[in-house]
């Protein structure tokens, strides 16, 4: 099973950051600045679009590595094909506004069957938020069970956007609610966690103490339009992700040390 260098490294060192293009959004320029913009400040990967024309443009001017979201396996050997790096299985926005739901059972078996059809490349599966959270970490465990990669949490986005003069309320039950799933299933699961939804440069270090491995940042840098603004706040975020990880480490080597010394006494 493949995993690009750069991002086995960054998850080691719990500094992963994606950086989320939009899967609605098909602007050839914006999702290049967004590339660009994450290049520049040394992101690990960006999530964009399953559009093969897309990506193969992209893949002719940037080197860093491509993530494509989808619910459809079919579209999948086209992307690699173009030069996708990494498969999500995910976005569920669509479901959540309507009255369908994608059930725990269908998020299974699509991913089991992009495993199978594609052994080698690396997979992440969004968790999604409106499942319990008895479901969640049994989704989580199944998945463990099939060698996905990382598994993504998210946050109560989709229901209350719609609510347009609630945005710090709803910036805080996003992060709320991800940051809980992120907790629980780092205690659950060995699978790396990517935090998203409702993630920015205030509460980005947050997410690491809670267990995660790495971080999704969509709107906090997609808000803004040229790639001079969009890089210094993902090196921001970079920054902060890496002082926390750091800290984190620091705070597990200490504990370790105080229980090694109290076992000698």
């Amino acid at each position: 099973m493949y995993m690009h260098t750069h991002l086995k490294r960054a998850l080691i060192n719990k500094t992963l950051l994606k950086i989320i293009s939009g899967i609605q959004n098909f602007e050839e320029n914006s999702i290049f600045n967004i590339v660009k913009a994450a290049e520049l400040a040394k992101a690990t990967y960006v999530d964009i679009a399953a559009i093969p024309s897309i990506i193969q443009k992209i893949k002719q001017h940037i080197q860093l590595p491509l993530c494509i979201s989808t619910l459809d396996p079919s579209l999948i050997n086209k992307c690699i094909l173009a030069g996708a790096d990494i498969v999500e299985v995910g976005n569920y926005d669509c479901f959540y506004s309507g009255k369908s739901k994608f059930s725990l059972d269908r998020i299974f078996y699509i991913s089991e069957k992009i495993r199978l059809m594609f052994p080698e490349i690396t997979l992440c599966v969004t968790i999604p938020h409106d499942l319990s959270i008895e479901k969640q970490i049994y989704l989580a465990k199944k998945l463990q069970s099939i060698n996905i990669n990382m598994l993504q949490t998210e946050g109560i986005t989709s229901q209350i956007n719609e609510i347009n003069n609630f945005s710090l309320y709803s910036n805080i039950k996003s992060i709320s609610t991800t940051l809980s799933m992120t907790y629980i299933l780092s205690q659950t699961i060995d699978i790396p966690i990517i935090t998203a939804s409702g993630i920015n440069s205030a509460n980005a270090s947050s997410a690491i103490k809670y267990g995660a491995d790495g971080l999704g940042i969509g709107s906090a840098i997609t808000k803004f339009e040229n790639i001079e603004d969009m890089t210094k706040v993902i090196k921001t975020i970079k920054k902060d992700l890496k002082i926390a990880s750091a800290n984190q480490f620091n705070y597990h080597e200490i504990k370790t040390l105080s229980s090694h010394f109290l076992s000698l006494t």
